[in-house]
C-alpha cells in the first residue's frame, strides 16, 4: 500500500496516539497522511462544528454536523458516530474511473467476535480493503459497549488477510516520545506494523475472549459503461 510516508505525521505524541482512524483512512484509500486528511475534513466541516477538536473526535463531529445531531456525550454513542462518519467519508472517495462499494458489518453496540469478523472478511474478493475496529467489550447497566477502540487497515490478499497499523508509521522527531508514552520500542515506530491477525494499539496482542470488532469494507470495481 504505497501511501505517503510517514502516515502518522502528527507533531506531538498525544495526537500520534489518538489518530488511528485517520491513519486507517490513508491505508484504505491508498493515499495521503494523517494531517492531509484532517485538513480535508476540517475544510468541509459544517460551520456549527468548527474546530479545534481532538483528532479522534473529528469523524463523529462531522457525522453529527451532517445529520444535525447534538454532540455525543457517552462512549457508546461517540464511537457509533465515529464509525458512521468514517463510513460516510469512505463512501464518497472513489478512485479515478472506478467506484467503491462501502458497507459496515457489525456495530458498536452489537459487534462481532474477532473470529467472526475474520471469517466474514475472508469471503470478500482479493484486493478488498477494510477499516477494522477492535476494542474491549464490557457490559454496564445491562448494556455492552466497546472501550479502548483502535482502528486498523486490513486487506484481503491471496493467502488470507493482512492487518496494517499505519498509526505506528510515526515521524522521526517524536518517535522516542511516542515510544515512552505507548510503551513500545522506538524502532517499531518507523514503518507500518503488518500482521496476519488484528492487534491492539501499538502492536499489543488481542484478547480473543474479551475483544470484539466491526469492519467497514471498501470494494473497488471498474465502472462499466452501458
Amino acid at each position: 500500500m504505497p501511501v505517503f510516508n510517514p502516515v502518522n505525521d502528527a507533531s506531538n505524541a498525544v495526537a500520534a496516539g489518538l489518530n488511528c482512524a485517520f491513519c486507517t483512512l490513508c491505508g484504505v484509500v491508498d493515499t495521503g497522511n494523517c494531517s492531509s486528511w484532517i485538513k480535508i475534513l476540517l475544510d468541509k466541516f459544517p460551520d456549527h462544528r468548527a474546530p479545534p477538536l481532538d483528532c479522534d473526535e473529528i469523524f463523529g463531529a462531522y457525522w453529527e454536523g451532517l445529520k444535525r445531531l447534538p454532540r455525543a456525550s457517552k462512549g457508546r454513542e461517540t464511537l457509533d458516530h465515529q464509525v458512521k462518519g468514517l463510513h460516510f467519508v469512505l463512501g464518497r472517495i472513489n478512485p479515478r474511473g472506478r467506484r467503491a462499494t462501502v458497507d459496515i458489518t457489525g456495530s458498536s453496540d452489537d459487534p462481532l467476535t474477532l473470529d467472526e469478523a475474520t471469517s466474514l472478511m475472508e469471503d470478500y474478493p482479493i484486493g478488498t480493503r477494510f477499516a477494522y475496529l477492535i476494542g474491549r467489550w464490557t457490559t454496564a447497566l445491562g448494556r455492552g459497549q466497546i472501550n479502548a477502540a483502535h482502528w486498523l487497515t486490513a486487506e484481503r490478499v491471496e493467502e488470507g488477510l493482512k492487518f496494517i497499523d499505519y498509526q505506528m508509521d510515526v515521524i522521526e522527531d517524536i518517535r522516542p516520545r511516542v515510544g515512552r508514552r505507548e510503551e513500545v520500542l522506538t524502532k517499531c515506530l518507523q514503518a507500518p506494523h503488518i500482521t496476519d491477525g488484528p492487534m491492539r494499539p501499538f502492536g499489543k496482542p488481542p484478547d480473543f475472549e474479551k475483544d470484539k470488532a466491526l469492519f467497514i469494507s471498501y470494494v473497488v470495481a471498474d465502472i462499466v459503461e452501458d
